[in-house]
């Protein structure tokens, strides 16, 4: 059935070597002993990206996923579907990660506040269990969704000046 959906060579294009010399980026340039091959779609579990240069390509993209899982009876979630657009090197684009973050770090504060009392200023718990409290509930509602973040430098302090807050 798979065979059925249609290909196509969008995607990104992606050098590597099986020699060993990976870490010389140098070598990549080479045409000799380098592979190339162009990566559409990233799969894991549940979990599913694709990856494109242009909006006509990711429509292309999902479309070809949504014919596919049609076949197995499955459905998109468009709920909780989300897309990343990462600019190109020197290119500015809009970032809606900086609010995303500036959501996360106040979940993250409300977080925080609400155990104060019952957890981190109790003096009947360790250290230890205090930390995992913080690194359990607190880091994991600062970071949810950080795979979608387009991180800058600023963001990076503000999260930083979080964790040394607390």
């Amino acid at each position: 059935m798979l065979y059925d959906v249609p290909h196509n060579n969008s995607g990104v294009e992606i050098k590597y070597r099986l020699d060993g010399g990976i870490f010389k980026l140098a070598r990549h340039s080479s045409q000799r002993n380098t592979n190339t091959m162009n990566v559409s779609e990233l799969q894991y579990a549940d979990d599913n990206a694709a990856v494109a240069h242009t909006q006509a390509e990711l429509q292309e993209s999902v479309d070809n996923f949504h014919a596919a899982y049609t076949c197995f009876g499955l459905t998109v979630n468009k709920v909780k579907t989300k897309i990343l657009a990462q600019p190109r090197p020197g290119e500015n684009t809009p970032s809606t990660s900086s609010k995303e973050i500036e959501n996360r770090l106040q979940a993250g504060h409300t977080a925080y506040g609400r155990l104060s009392t019952r957890v981190f200023k109790n003096k009947d718990l360790t250290t230890h269990t205090k930390m995992m409290v913080y690194k359990t509930i607190i880091v994991s509602t600062l970071l949810y969704a950080c795979e979608t973040w387009t991180l800058y430098s600023r963001d990076l302090k503000k999260l930083e000046q979080f964790h040394q807050k607390k």
